[in-house]
């Protein structure tokens, strides 16, 4: 069913790299590395790789989100899905850890419009994983967003409190686990807790479930780094019917349109066809 979650199988195998997966082979890729790691109680610090594996039974620091271009050679490794579309950009990110480690439930997303869809490889080990709908946004206790951050939840699923959050007893929870092979989507916007049940190794595939919020950001990239004239020849028209309905409508366009900046319209306006140029200027 479009938009809901499921585990697909036989696609991992498929990989050069299948099979070899492991704390030892990781090691001796990227033993000489520095790299960063979280730890929720402790926050960041950086760590060599080597120490940090030869003590993955008794760490509790996670090295999450390691992207491909901190790890030479890992691209080749890894082949993208093909269920990840062609006019996105696909953020790859490795994600090394000890048993225990828990990302409570959180979003992939730094704001409402802007959401990631997710496909999460499982390589090595096995990961307990639950979902809830953004139907239910309402009864998950968003927490206050720092600035930059993804949108997380008050709730602690191993640390009930059911007297502080009780609107969330009976909240439908589509639970699973992922073990060496599958492959999950999750949705964009659907609430997600992951926690590692032993010592595990994933990578995620995140692109933006909307193609109008992808060509805006790449629209200021370009402008930044000076190549907006040829972004705008190359992208002229490109947005229609079919990518203002993906975003939610024409209401959810004009929460990103009304804030620009005149300038900024006019030239952003190049993106849109006819059809979405009316819509947007009856």
């Amino acid at each position: 069913m479009p938009g809901r979650p499921v585990v697909l199988t036989g696609l991992v195998d498929g990989w050069s790299s299948w099979g070899q997966w492991n704390p030892d082979w990781f090691g001796h890729r990227y033993g000489h590395l520095r790299l960063t790691g979280n730890n929720s109680l402790e926050g960041r610090r950086e760590v060599l790789v080597a120490e940090y594996l030869r003590e993955i039974h008794s760490n509790s620091l996670y090295l999450d989100a390691l992207p491909l271009a901190r790890l030479e050679g890992m691209r080749e490794a890894i082949q993208i899905p093909e269920y990840c579309p062609r006019d996105r950009q696909t953020e790859v990110l490795v994600w090394v850890g000890p048993s225990g480690t828990c990302l409570d439930f959180h979003k992939d997303n730094h704001s409402p419009l802007d959401g990631n869809q997710n496909l999460l490889a499982q390589l090595y080990g096995s990961k307990r994983v639950v979902l809830v709908s953004p139907e239910y946004d309402g009864r998950m206790y968003p927490a206050p967003q720092a600035e930059h951050d993804y949108l997380r939840s008050q709730l602690k699923l191993d640390q009930p409190e059911p007297e502080r959050f009780p609107l969330f007893e009976g909240v439908p929870r589509h639970e699973t686990v992922v073990r060496p092979g599958d492959l999950l989507y999750i949705p964009a916007h659907w609430w997600h807790y992951v926690r590692s049940l032993e010592v595990s190794m994933t990578v995620t595939f995140w692109w933006r479930s909307s193609r109008v919020i992808e060509l805006f950001a790449r629209f200021k990239e370009a402008a930044g780094g000076g190549r907006l004239g040829q972004f705008l020849a190359q992208h002229q028209g490109v947005l229609g019917a079919r990518d203002l309905q993906e975003l939610g409508g024409l209401d959810a366009f004009q929460q990103l349109w009304r804030p620009l900046a005149p300038r900024a319209r006019e030239l952003i306006g190049q993106l849109l066809d006819a059809d979405f140029t009316q819509l947007v200027h009856p």
